[in-house]
């Protein structure tokens, strides 16, 4: 099976001294089928085949929990493999210095696991095992592949520790690393550069010098000079930010690993890998992606983790926040009711203000687009920008962070627009037109320009005949499902029927069958209460503001305007040359 059999004693005495020799192994040594990433937790490129060094049957019984699945949704996927690996790499550290000191103190305990965290976060990003799309079971390589794994064990300097296995097997990465650790973390007490023994932040820094760095490197964090002063204060700036925690949906998760049986060779080391029962408070995903809630004796279930917060926030009483999600056995869901639910109707009723895919906002503050939630950045929106929203994340119960995705200029991805209690001053709803449009709104036309006409739904069943090109038609409404299919809701031959009009969001693929020709909002118009004379128009919302100009109210003149767009207590409106913002409240809106 490729365990690894190591004692304690063994480790403790002889770990330090497999640094001093050096092995000019080439780079990428046993590299086979390599493969890239991005730097990002849990990603982090590059990847080759774990074969080479452990047996993979060994990694998938031991420590399939702490494998990154690429084929899995990243932002669920990132958040539960984080949330687990947090729990694993406390539990090592924990284990490890009550080993070598069992009457460590609360205040150094929480310094050194807080270390811990910030080593593999500068070393790999939390990086290790990951199962790349081609399906394959590999593990991270860095710095030209001679570093191995979470902790970056070097095959120049560690030879051994390599070929038996021990930097392949990611609890043994982690104990290894921490010895020689540990040994730097020890001599920092008593180092010119730090000036008290219970300065545990600066001795985690002297620490990560000596490691990163060798034994007469210990203080070199001082020195901002040093060739490789930039290690050092990127691990400050780790160890500062701590920005794994924002992918931790459950701190005081308990890890099922058994560290002790682990370094000792033992089998079955890990309780997680054991059947469990289902119960309320956890989300479990299935086979086919699909996330459920367990409610009394079934599963509820929407359509993918991107929802998952949704799920947990319509069923409050059960979640105290977001947990991370499950792999469903196949015996534990046997013969379990599953019943599912319609995503975009449970993130409506359970997020409050979340706005649907198809309406149009403008954003009030520059945000950060993204490839994914919280992922690659790609561009920066300009205050004011107007977007139509094509699909949404929420994540994180009961903040209930939410991410619209949008097309801006030539790209597609995510920004976030707060949470539950400050969305408002993220984005708001807008009547302008958005920069790109690909979703009629009611009162719309589309037309159809496919050659052969296009079918259509009538009380759900598909008609025989077809509407022909060059039908324009007007749309009531539109209806999306849980995989975002659009349909239009449209009078044809005075019925009502449903029209076919692609997927949007991520995988948007419109119908090349219809067009939308009326891409601008009808105008929508209101004047100033009957018992304004005129009022001052603001430059922004508030006033203390400039005022643009004044408009006349129903007692001096008709004082119509058009409405722009709805912010809190205020609106956007345009008279004439003068454009601003007045409060609602003196407003009478129409329609």
């Amino acid at each position: 099976m490729g365990k690894l059999i190591i004692c304690l004693t063994t480790l403790v005495m002889f770990f330090p001294a497999i640094s001093l020799g050096y092995n000019d192994t080439s780079s990428y040594y046993k590299c086979y089928n390599r493969t890239g990433g991005s730097w990002e937790y849990g990603r982090a490129p590059s990847i080759c085949d774990v074969g080479p060094f452990l047996n993979e049957e060994y990694v998938q019984s031991e420590f399939k929990t702490y494998i990154f699945e690429d084929i899995a949704s990243v932002t669920g996927e990132r958040k539960r493999y984080m949330t687990e690996l947090h729990a694993m790499i406390k539990k090592m550290a924990s284990w490890y210095i009550k080993e070598r000191n069992p009457a460590v103190g609360e205040e150094e305990l929480r310094a050194w696991i807080e270390a811990a965290y910030a080593t593999a976060n500068q070393e790999s990003y939390w990086s290790h095992y990951r199962i790349s799309k081609s399906k394959r079971l590999q593990m991270m390589r860095g710095d030209y592949g001679h570093g191995h794994g979470l902790f970056q064990v070097d095959d120049r300097w560690h030879f051994n520790a390599i070929g038996d296995g021990r930097a392949a097997n990611i609890v043994m990465n982690g104990i290894y690393s921490l010895e020689e650790y540990y040994n730097a973390w020890e001599r920092s007490a008593k180092v010119w550069c730090i000036k008290s023994k219970s300065d545990y932040y600066n001795r985690s820094r002297a620490a990560y010098a000596a490691y990163n760095g060798g034994p007469s490197k210990i203080c070199r964090w001082t020195n901002p000079n040093d060739k490789w002063a930039r290690n050092d204060k990127g691990y400050r700036q780790k160890l500062d930010a701590k920005g794994w925690r924002k992918y931790i949906t459950d701190f005081e998760l308990a890890s099922t690993i058994d560290i002790g049986c682990v370094v000792d060779g033992g089998e079955s080391c890990n309780a997680g890998a054991q059947a469990e029962e289902l119960s309320k408070g956890k989300l479990y995903q299935l086979k086919d992606g699909r996330v459920c809630a367990f409610n009394q004796e079934s599963l509820s279930c929407v359509e993918s983790s991107k929802t998952s917060s949704c799920l947990a926030a319509h069923f409050r009483d059960d979640f105290s926040r977001t947990p991370s999600i499950r792999k469903a056995k196949d015996e534990l869901i046997e013969g379990v009711a599953i019943t599912n639910l319609p995503s975009h109707s449970i993130c409506s009723l359970s997020v409050k203000g979340l706005y649907s895919i198809g309406e149009v906002i403008s954003v009030n503050k520059r945000i950060n687009m993204r490839a994914t939630p919280g992922g690659k950045l790609l561009s920066t929106t300009k205050i004011g920008a107007v977007f139509q929203i094509l699909d949404y994340a929420v994540e994180d119960y009961p903040s209930l962070e939410r991410y619209y995705f949008i097309k801006s200029g030539g790209q597609y991805g995510y920004i976030y627009t707060g949470v539950e209690s400050d969305y408002g001053a993220w984005a708001v709803k807008s009547i302008k037109t958005p920069e790109h449009k690909f979703i009629a709104q009611k009162g719309e036309s589309i037309q159809v320009i496919a050659p052969d006409g296009i079918s259509y739904l009538k009380q759900g069943i598909r008609s025989e005949r077809r509407i022909p090109q060059g039908e324009v038609l007007t749309v009531d409404y539109y209806v999306l499902t849980s995989i975002n299919s659009l349909y239009y809701s449209v009078s044809y031959r005075d019925e009502s029927v449903l029209v076919y009009a692609g997927t949007v969001g991520e995988l948007q693929n419109l119908s090349k069958d219809i067009v939308i020709i009326g891409n601008e909002h009808l105008p929508v118009w209101g004047q100033l209460v009957e018992r304004i004379y005129y009022m001052n128009v603001r430059s922004c919302k508030s006033t203390s503001c400039k005022v643009n100009g004044i408009i006349a109210g129903p007692r001096i003149g008709d004082g119509k305007f058009e409405v722009l767009e709805t912010s809190g207590d205020w609106i956007s409106i345009r008279s004439g040359s003068i454009e601003g913002f007045i409060k609602k409240k003196y407003a009478v809106i129409e329609g």
